[in-house]
């Protein structure tokens, strides 16, 4: 595990920086990997605008589109997501269909009993049902403090069918 060095150099927009490792601390003695790893500015270059439907049932399964832009998946397949509260979700990329640059995802809802029990949203009570955040991320980093995660968010209401 290793700490990404600060980039000082030019805007960050999703260009590959060549990952280089050593088991031996000898710089002629690199792995030959070609992985890239990639910079991006999350509050500039990864943006959610809106959501629908807005809301939907408590015991989950309502697939919801997400609109925004930036959403590259930067874990091989397996990094873009969901994430309602704490709680993250598989997300697909959807194509513009004539939209021009507009990007947008598909995700399928958690249960509400599943996010009030890892999340920090509240049980329901008394009829009302909880409003949760929800943001994305692009590497699988989902943990509530992560700087992976989206820094705007959607709001997603769940109700009693």
């Amino acid at each position: 595990m290793c700490a990404s060095p600060t980039l000082n150099q030019g805007p960050l927009t999703f260009a590959g920086y060549a990952l280089e490792v050593t088991m031996n601390g000898q710089f002629n003695a690199f792995t030959r990997a070609e992985i890239d790893f990639v910079y991006y500015d999350r509050v500039s270059h990864v943006r959610v605008s809106h959501l629908y439907p807005q809301a939907g049932a408590v015991v989950g399964g309502t697939i919801v589109s997400i609109w925004g832009h930036g959403f590259h998946d930067l874990d091989h397949g397996e990094g873009l997501m969901c994430v309602f509260d704490e709680v993250p979700v598989a997300a697909t990329r959807q194509h513009g269909h004539g939209h021009g640059d507009v990007e947008w995802l598909k995700c399928l809802t958690p249960p509400l009993s599943h996010v009030a029990e890892q999340g920090s949203c509240p049980q329901s009570r008394g009829g009302l049902y909880p409003t949760v955040e929800v943001r994305i991320t692009l590497n699988g980093d989902t943990s509530a403090a992560s700087k992976a995660l989206t820094a705007d968010t959607v709001l997603y209401t769940y109700y009693n069918v």
